[in-house]
């Protein structure tokens, strides 16, 4: 984990004593600091031609420093992925961290099973018995499964997947959008005979994945097109979905694959995107 920068600016206060006003650039780093000034644990002075920032209560700024980053000011040594409660320790906020480990939520038809060395596990049994079943997803997996994998957006999709594209063998839940960490097991050696299909809505983000995973397995991917797609964005096109993916739009313009071109073309067409929700109104 990176330290924050603001963590910086207090390491060296606290440690000089003093530090030119110039090294608050950022807004939301003057912000942060501002606390600082108004209780006169730090004062501004001038400094020859410039300004300066200088501590003058080193107990309150020990104490401001233990309100803010109640780990201390420097991380402990931290791998590039970092749990989420060490991020709550030094930052008092998980969401910045990446996790090291996912829970995957799963379906297998036609036998499907996951294999690692001699261990298995029966996820079409499953299926029938409980309607589907979940596993641990490490950084360090090795589960493989050498069959059709469909990743699914939503989940009303994902339980009907079967009699959506009856070539499916594993059906995984994304939740949204694929995560990395699943990306990454997707695309290892595990699952080199693994073939893909990505069952995403039919907007910017979910092309947006599709897209991730074609660069992850080239030569391994499809995304699932029904029939009568024109249909679906003749009757359920949302404007919405392109304005709130404005971003996601623009850079899926730059792009040369032919089902993305394919497909801005029908959101064009029709001035929106279409959830994938929209493929349970044939069943």
């Amino acid at each position: 984990m990176k330290i924050d920068s603001f963590a910086i600016i207090l390491m060296e206060i606290r440690d000089k004593e003093r530090i030119p006003a110039s090294r608050l650039k950022a807004k939301t780093t003057r912000n942060r600091f501002q606390p600082l000034l108004d209780s006169g644990i730090v004062v501004l002075e001038r400094a020859g031609a410039g300004q300066r920032y200088r501590l003058y209560h080193p107990k309150g700024l020990e104490n401001f420093i233990q309100s803010q980053f109640p780990n201390g000011l420097e991380p402990p040594a931290l791998s590039h992925t970092v749990p989420r409660n060490r991020a709550v320790l030094y930052k008092k906020d998980a969401h910045g961290a990446k996790s090291s480990h996912l829970p995957l939520f799963v379906r297998g038809f036609q036998g499907a099973q996951l294999n690692w060395n001699e261990r298995t596990l029966p996820v079409a049994d499953l299926t029938v018995l409980a309607g589907g079943t979940g596993f641990c997803l490490a950084r360090n997996s090795r589960w493989s499964f050498p069959g059709t994998v469909v990743t699914v957006e939503n989940s009303e999709v994902f339980f009907h997947i079967e009699k959506i594209i009856p070539l499916t063998g594993l059906a995984i839940y994304t939740g949204g959008r694929i995560s990395k960490l699943l990306l990454k097991w997707l695309s290892s050696d595990v699952m080199k005979e693994a073939v893909f299909i990505h069952a995403g809505d039919y907007d910017p983000v979910g092309l947006q994945d599709f897209l991730r995973l074609s660069m992850a397995c080239p030569g391994r991917v499809t995304l699932y097109e029904p029939d009568n797609l024109e249909v679906l964005f003749a009757r359920y096109a949302n404007h919405e979905r392109l304005e709130d993916q404005s971003k996601v739009l623009c850079t899926l313009r730059t792009c040369s694959d032919d089902v993305i071109l394919k497909h801005l073309k029908l959101m064009d067409k029709y001035n929106g995107g279409v959830d994938q929700e929209a493929l349970l109104s044939d069943l």
